[in-house]
């Protein structure tokens, strides 16, 4: 399993710079459409969806991509919670991304 990336609670989540490669290779992600949920770890209870949001300049930044959650206040102190992206190609054929995971820190006492 990969090593979870620390997020406190309350906080926007925020991933930017990813990129989407299959055999090594960027792939353009024109025309895409994604979907990712976020759930625990233990259980894959539903805590967020989170909003994937392609770069527009695919010439340059091919691949590129953004993960979102304006509003993390009710995920859960403690807890791990998983997620990976589903890429929805325009010809309709799906690939998912590998798993990451998220610790949740509590906010500052």
């Amino acid at each position: 399993m990969p090593r979870a990336i620390d997020h406190r609670v309350g906080d926007t989540f925020l991933r930017s710079r990813c990129q989407w490669r299959v055999g090594g290779v960027a792939v353009d992600l024109t025309g895409y459409s994604f979907e990712c949920s976020i759930v625990t770890q233990a259980g894959g209870t539903l805590v967020s969806t989170a909003t994937v949001t392609a770069d527009p300049d695919q010439t340059t930044n091919r691949g590129r991509f953004a993960i979102e959650v304006a509003d993390t206040s009710s995920w859960p102190v403690g807890a791990t919670l998983a997620f990976f992206v589903r890429f929805i190609a325009p010809g309709g054929n799906r690939r998912s991304s590998p798993w990451a995971l998220i610790k949740v820190l509590g906010d500052a006492p």
